[in-house]
């Protein structure tokens, strides 16, 4: 049987066989995530696995790359007991951290059961939890097992991509196919505002960049589908393929809101005081906003094969990027706020 992706799943659980010495009972397809193309399988001694394929797409060259780094320190913490709390890559019967099928990069990781807070609102509770994992995280920069750890530029790397995209869009006509011609009507009467998003990321980055700052272990993208809430309310990350070493903003971004106090009182609980900047804060909030919508519009415009995926996009693209476009300076003051508060 094959999937949208053209793979054969029988065919990968027999080079998940020959690979790592496990016998595939039942090998289960499961929706798409951003990335890569994920399965469960079922091993014959009763343990299941997630395997994750990256495609040779833009943005699973990208996590392809990171594999290098996020793999071992996966590894590093899991084994090294600094951080349990995350999905553990399993090694080949080479000793391997990843193979490969068809040429795609290949991980097979310890299978978590729970359920993800991706559409819902997290009680206080749980919270609270995530921001002692988040602060955990942080604390395990010297135990990452590796002399070169990536380290953010503060880069504005997707630019080129954006201004590109929108020429493409401009130059968009009833011949390139539905999906394209709804993302032109949707981005191109926003080019202005857009722009000048981007130009004001481009006056954060100045700021920043002038900054010195303590950098620590961030994950980058602990949103709600990143987080895993286990039967016993135990509280996992996953997706870690965005590791790298930043300052604690590049997390701490995604917590800020109505309550950013609570998020803070038990990050520093368990990380100790920390010295936070609304320019970080304000950069990474326009970065990811500005970077996803650029990621799906590359999608929309050179990668997605159907209209049914240009739908999902769409959706993604009105839902976590334009929708939040006018809260973005609102959310920066009131955050502003809360930390000029707590330092005093």
């Amino acid at each position: 049987m094959k999937d949208d992706l053209g793979i054969d799943r029988e065919s990968l659980a027999a080079r998940i066989g020959t690979e790592y010495g496990l016998w595939v009972g039942r090998i289960e397809f499961l929706p798409k995530g951003e990335v890569g193309y994920c399965y469960l399988i079922d091993s014959d001694i009763g343990l299941r696995y997630l395997v994750k394929v990256l495609p040779s797409t833009r943005m699973g060259l990208k996590s392809a790359k990171a594999l290098d780094f996020c793999l071992p320190l996966m590894w590093n913490l899991f084994h090294g007991n600094y951080f349990r709390s995350l999905p553990c890559p399993v090694r080949t019967q080479a000793g391997s951290l990843k193979s490969d099928f068809g040429g795609m990069p290949v991980v097979v990781y310890n299978f978590i059961e729970g359920r993800t807070i991706n559409d819902e609102r997290p009680s206080d509770e749980v919270l609270a939890t995530v921001a002692r994992q988040i602060a955990r995280i942080h604390n395990c920069a010297p135990y990452i097992g590796t002399e070169n750890p990536p380290i953010d530029d503060l880069g504005i790397p997707f630019k080129g991509e954006m201004l590109t995209g929108l020429e493409t869009l401009e130059r968009t006509t009833q011949g390139n196919g539905e999906g394209m011609l709804a993302l032109r009507d949707l981005i191109l009467p926003l080019k202005e505002e857009l722009l000048g998003r981007l130009g004001r990321l481009e006056t954060l980055q100045l700021s920043v960049r002038g900054i010195k700052k303590q950098t620590v272990l961030c994950h980058t993208d602990p949103i709600g589908s990143n987080i895993l809430i286990d039967a016993r309310g135990e509280v996992y990350v996953l997706d870690w393929e965005g590791a790298i070493l930043a300052p604690p903003e590049h997390d701490i971004f995604a917590f800020t809101g109505d309550r950013f106090d609570l998020f803070l009182d038990n990050y520093e609980d368990e990380f100790g005081r920390v010295c936070l900047k609304t320019d970080f804060l304000g950069f990474y909030l326009y970065r990811r906003i500005l970077e996803d919508l650029v990621d799906w519009m590359i999608r929309i415009l050179h990668e997605n094969r159907d209209e049914d995926q240009n739908r999902r996009d769409l959706e993604g693209i009105i839902r976590d990027c334009i929708s939040d476009l006018p809260h973005l300076e609102p959310l920066i003051e009131r955050t502003d706020q809360v930390l000029r508060r707590r330092e005093g």
